[in-house]
């Protein structure tokens, strides 16, 4: 199965993914803990699926630095 990172989704996709109520991760968007970004009129929530992914497993992540095997 090939995986668009660059997909957007709902807040209720994305907590689906992380295993949290879209409540709770409304709240982590606001507080700045999950990155997310604002769209529309109404301003409904959007969060990136490479940032869930990131938060899911780190070590994917684009921003940090991997850690050596010791």
């Amino acid at each position: 199965m090939v995986v668009n990172l660059d997909e957007v989704l709902t807040v209720g996709q994305a907590a689906q993914l992380l295993g949290v109520g879209p409540k709770t991760l409304s709240a982590m968007v606001r507080s700045g803990k999950v990155p997310g970004f604002r769209i529309g009129d109404r301003g409904y929530w959007r969060i990136r699926r490479r940032d869930i992914e990131a938060i899911m497993d780190p070590r994917r992540s684009r921003r940090s630095k991997p850690k050596p095997d010791i």
